[in-house]
């Protein structure tokens, strides 16, 4: 997950943005809000790890380590890698055998990890600067993406809406902009594996997103990819020292 400075993707340059969450409206009535599952989750991953993997392109990535922190009571994880002579700071979210990373250089950074779900796509995000998620449902076609209907509610209990639009690109890396109520607005990269769907998510559209998937041993396997380099991914394994 090594990152090296180049020039942003032209769609994010042109953004204003603001990273302020406002108040928003209430959901629509008769609509119920996604509230995500107790997970049982079995395995912890706050530790130490070994990291190796490729860099986008298919070289090795240079041989690191890691280590994994609770943030908070909830599944909100803070990342650390030194990676070569790389440092990479990130948040993640867990979601059962899934862990969503982004993080960006200097910014403020969030995350946002989706399930598929009846009509779309049902989650948690944690906003940048947040430290407790919120949850959400994506209402749209997830075979078609563009335009989602977006009904969340924050860790206080309110309610508010939006609108999410992905736009789809190569092996599985897709787009993301947040246009919610109230005036807050962000872009994010993701990939997708399957059913679930992680994006890294910020003001400017230069975070970087790692998905990983947690196997009973305790080993993270999963791939970023890293917009200030290019749509190619990576790949990521994270072994217990």
């Amino acid at each position: 997950m090594a990152h090296r400075p180049a020039r942003l993707w032209s769609f994010a340059a042109a953004v204003a943005l603001s990273l302020v969450l406002q108040p928003a409206a209430s959901a629509p009535a008769g609509e119920g809000v996604f509230v995500p599952p107790n997970y049982a989750v079995a395995t912890s991953i706050v530790g130490a790890y070994l990291v190796s993997g490729t860099e986008p392109g298919g070289a090795p990535e240079p041989a690191g380590k890691a280590t994994i922190t609770r943030v908070g009571s909830g599944e909100v994880y803070r990342l650390a890698e030194v990676v070569g002579t790389t440092n990479v700071e990130a948040i993640c979210l867990r979601r059962d055998t899934l862990l969503g990373c982004g993080w960006s250089s200097g910014r403020p950074v969030g995350v946002a990890v989706y399930d598929l779900g009846s009509n779309g796509f049902e989650g948690t995000t944690l906003y940048p600067g947040a430290t407790s998620p919120s949850v959400e449902r994506l209402h749209g076609d997830p075979t078609a993406l563009g335009d989602f209907k977006l009904q969340g509610v924050r860790p206080s209990g309110e309610a508010y809406d939006g609108i999410v639009t992905m736009i789809a690109g190569t092996a599985g890396v897709h787009r993301g902009i947040w246009s919610i109520s109230g005036g807050f607005f962000a872009v994010g990269f993701g990939l997708r594996d399957g059913s679930s769907l992680v994006f890294g998510l910020n003001g400017e559209g230069s975070c970087g997103v790692v998905e990983y998937r947690i196997h009973p041993t305790g080993v993270l396997e999963g791939r970023w990819v890293d917009p200030l380099r290019g749509a190619d991914v990576g790949t990521e394994r994270l072994t217990r020292l």
